[in-house]
C-alpha cells in the first residue's frame, strides 16, 4: 500500500512546472523514517487540516476529502502498524511524512 502514497506524489511532480521528486529515509532505535517531498500544486489548507486529522484518527468522515482513494487506504494499512502519517508543505515542496514504528 505504502506504493499509493508514492504514486500519488509522483503524478502530482509529473503534472507541475518543476518536476520535482524526492525521498529520504532514515531511522533511529525507535522509528522508520520516511519523507516524500514533491513539487506540485500544494493542498488547500482544509484538504491538509483534515487529512491529518484522518491519519490520526481513520474513523472521522472522509467523504469531503478530494483526494485519490488510494491515499486514504494507505493511511489506513500504515495506521495498523502505528504508523504516523503527516501532510504538510514547506520550501515550495509538498511533503508526505511517515514514522513507522521498529516494533509494536
Amino acid at each position: 500500500m505504502f506504493w499509493r502514497l508514492l504514486r500519488f506524489a509522483m503524478t502530482r511532480a509529473l503534472a507541475s512546472e518543476e518536476k520535482e521528486f524526492f525521498l529520504e529515509t532514515g531511522n533511529d532505535q525507535r522509528n522508520i523514517f520516511i519523507c516524500i517531498k514533491y513539487s506540485g500544486k500544494a493542498m488547500p489548507g482544509e484538504t491538509l487540516k483534515v487529512l491529518n486529522h484522518y491519519a490520526q484518527d481513520v474513523n472521522i468522515n472522509s467523504q469531503s476529502l478530494k483526494i485519490e482513494k488510494g491515499v486514504l487506504q494507505a493511511i489506513r494499512v500504515l495506521k495498523t502498524y502505528s504508523a504516523s502519517v503527516h501532510f504538510f508543505t514547506k520550501d515550495h515542496l509538498n511533503i508526505i511524512s511517515v514514522a513507522i514504528p521498529v516494533s509494536g
